[in-house]
């Protein structure tokens, strides 16, 4: 639990610092240009509401770092949301200090902060409103291949091997469907992997793998997983040119993605890995055919390629 606040900490700390300044810079200029009022010029309900204000803001800043990843949206929202909170922190104070001076420098600040504090929550809103959409446009692609999948793999939320005949027998009822590939994809040295990380980081690396292939396999294809680090897609009026292009550039996505995972001495490891893989090709209509794809693909697996740390 300690090294994971003292992460948080360190990738937010120029943010909190920056509001700290600026809270303190708000809290001298208070007490330096204001008086400090008398306890029967005090509001108290103004006290409760105006500070549970700052405090709800507050909040949803920490809420916001501590449930989103860093990035473009993340910094709009907070942002956003910190010049809110500073200008209801100098709203608050009004209600301890008074301005004797002709200059309305108490009233600056939260005329300040107050618009550019709502443009920029706005923004990123917006901002967080396009991401949201995007995410549901994979979601939608996702649940439209596993929907009516039966046998469904809990890890991967895949259909299991079962399904594949199923897929087969489906395409070859459609007269549109002439020819049909079938590509086996293999997780190089995953034995390697679960040794060195243990099978809880394996069962994650299994889980990013089907993220990352589902976001990249054709939209008509369908993603199986066949057995342990294995996956299969079905790829219908496919020939065998247009199916080793798919395997290769899904093996490209895989190979410059990078993973990342702790080891049992909780160093963090920036891991490539690499998929071999396997493709047959046949007609549709052929029920003889069908039936010899699967174990083709297989067959066809390309020796495989080693794992590397850095």
């Amino acid at each position: 639990m300690d090294t994971k606040k003292h992460a948080w900490l360190w990738l937010h700390q120029k943010k909190l610092f920056a509001l700290m300044l600026m809270l303190c810079g708000v809290l001298g200029i208070n007490i330096h240009l204001g008086v400090l009022k008398v306890t029967s010029e005090i509001d108290w309900w103004d006290v409760f509401g105006e500070g549970g204000s700052a405090i709800a803001v507050g909040l949803w800043m920490t809420f916001i770092l501590l449930s989103r990843p860093m990035g473009k949206v993340t910094d709009l929202l907070w942002c956003g949301l910190a010049c809110l909170f500073v200008a209801l922190f100098q709203d608050f104070l009004d209600e301890f200090f008074k301005n004797p001076l002709p200059q309305h420098w108490n009233g600056w600040i939260e005329s300040g902060f107050m618009p550019i504090g709502i443009f920029t929550l706005s923004l990123g809103l917006y901002h967080w409103h396009k991401e949201q959409q995007a995410i549901n446009q994979q979601l939608k692609k996702r649940e439209g291949k596993i929907r009516q999948y039966q046998n469904i793999d809990q890890l991967t939320q895949l259909s299991q091997a079962d399904y594949i005949q199923q897929v087969l027998d489906t395409n070859q009822a459609d007269k549109r469907h002439k020819i049909q590939a079938i590509i086996m994809l293999d997780i190089c040295d995953f034995n390697r992997f679960n040794r060195r990380y243990g099978f809880v980081q394996g069962d994650k690396l299994l889980q990013d793998v089907t993220d990352a292939l589902l976001l990249c396999i054709p939209q008509d294809s369908t993603l199986c997983r066949y057995a342990a680090d294995r996956f299969a897609v079905v790829l219908p009026n496919c020939h065998a040119p247009a199916a080793h292009k798919v395997a290769q550039q899904l093996r490209e996505m895989i190979r410059h993605c990078c993973f990342r995972y702790c080891d049992e001495t909780s160093q963090d490891d920036c891991l490539y890995i690499d998929l071999s893989y396997g493709l047959a090709v046949g007609d549709a209509h052929q029920k003889d055919n069908l039936g010899n794809l699967i174990d083709q693909a297989n067959h066809t697996l390309r020796s495989k390629q080693y794992m590397t740390f850095a």
